[in-house]
């Protein structure tokens, strides 16, 4: 029995270990090697991020609630785990859109401008307060 098979879309002859199990393919494995798929698959993802944003965002929202925690956990220990490569993604991430950033938090600011006044003048209300009760 033959050990190897060629790619449809690569056309290299490759082992059955670098193709996916496909019952209905010949030898039982997929036409297009792992390679293929992967890169198939980024370029469709690259090509229209939104539907996939919008597909996501549509499977969070039917999570049972024990899915909701146990996916919240993964998040938080992801998180804890990875904190300076997530920052230094956020920090590259600033410096390439820092001027839209800038101008989002401007207009931000002006739309919510009463209410972000109020919060930190209540932040300073409260903050003041045990300094008096210290004097006292």
């Amino acid at each position: 029995m033959t050990t190897t098979k060629t790619c449809t879309e690569c056309h290299v002859e490759k082992p059955f270990e670098d193709f996916y199990a496909h019952p209905a393919g010949k030898y039982g494995y997929a036409a297009r090697c792992k390679v293929c798929v992967s890169e198939a698959s980024k370029a469709k993802r690259r090509a229209d991020p939104e539907s996939y944003r919008s597909y996501n965002r549509f499977q969070r929202q039917h999570l049972t609630p024990e899915q909701r925690v146990k996916y919240r956990d993964t998040r938080r220990r992801y998180r804890a785990a990875n904190k300076d490569s997530i920052n230094a993604a956020n920090r590259w991430l600033y410096r390439l859109h820092r001027a839209k950033v800038l101008a989002d938090r401007k207009q931000r600011y002006q739309s919510h401008r009463i209410e972000i006044l109020a919060k930190r003048k209540a932040a300073r209300a409260v903050q003041s307060e045990p300094a008096k009760e210290v004097a006292r």
